[in-house]
This record gives structure tokens, sequence and C-alpha cells, in this order.
């Protein structure tokens, strides 16, 4: 009786412990996958704003085109 008593309560720890890991991991896995969306916007986002990245933060106006006579 005590032996399988010693028995389940291991097996019901190392459960208890992988149990606790795969919930971590599922999170973790979310956690991922909304930095991945978050990622894809940014992206979206910058390639929206095209040549303007390169004068982004600039004190100075970026320079006008001279007009054709």
């Amino acid at each position: 009786m005590l032996l399988s008593t010693t028995v389940i309560l291991i097996a019901g720890s190392a459960v208890s412990t992988d149990w606790v890991l795969l919930q971590r991991a599922q999170h973790s896995m979310r956690a991922m996958q909304q930095l991945h969306k978050l990622l894809v916007v940014f992206d979206m986002a910058s390639r929206e704003r095209g040549p303007a990245n390169g004068v982004l933060g600039d004190d100075m106006p970026p320079d006008q085109p001279s007009k054709p006579c």
C-alpha cells in the first residue's frame, strides 16, 4: 500500500509539473503569434510611408523640386 501511494504521488507530481510547463508553452505561443501580427502591421505601415522614411525626424523640410519654366 505504501509503495503504490508513493508511486502515485511521484507520478502526480510529474504530471502536475508537465501540465504547468504545457500551459506556459501555450501562453508563449500566443504571445509569439501576437508579436508576429504586430510586426506584420509595422511592416505594412513602413511600406505605406515608402520614401518618406528617410526624412522622418528631420528638422528641416525636404528640398522642393524646381518648377519647370
